[in-house]
């Protein structure tokens, strides 16, 4: 789990496990209003993508709830792709390399 910081306050995080030869992002959260919208929501989702495929270069696969749309586009106009449906959420892909 990984804490977003801009000058030393926390306004968000962004979690990513190995789990069965995947990586799994878990918890991606910019909880402060004045940091949504200007970018940097994209800048910690790269880090830490670029975190996890140093290490090992296996897929980046994560849930969405079908009730979260903002997060659903966000993460579609940002590289992303729906791999399976479920009734209540999407799991998806982060098809872009970093």
């Amino acid at each position: 789990m990984f804490i977003i910081l801009v000058d030393e306050k926390k306004v968000g995080c962004i979690g990513v496990r190995f789990l069965d030869k995947i990586w799994d992002m878990y918890n991606f959260i910019i909880g402060e209003e004045e940091y949504k919208r200007i970018g940097l929501a994209r800048r910690a989702w790269e880090e830490v993508v670029f975190f996890a495929i140093q290490r090992i270069d296996l897929p980046i696969i994560f849930k969405v709830t079908k009730e979260n749309i903002t997060g659903f586009n966000w993460y579609i106009k940002n590289g992303s792709e729906i791999v399976l449906e479920y009734p209540d959420h999407y799991l998806m892909k982060y098809k872009r390399k970093i």
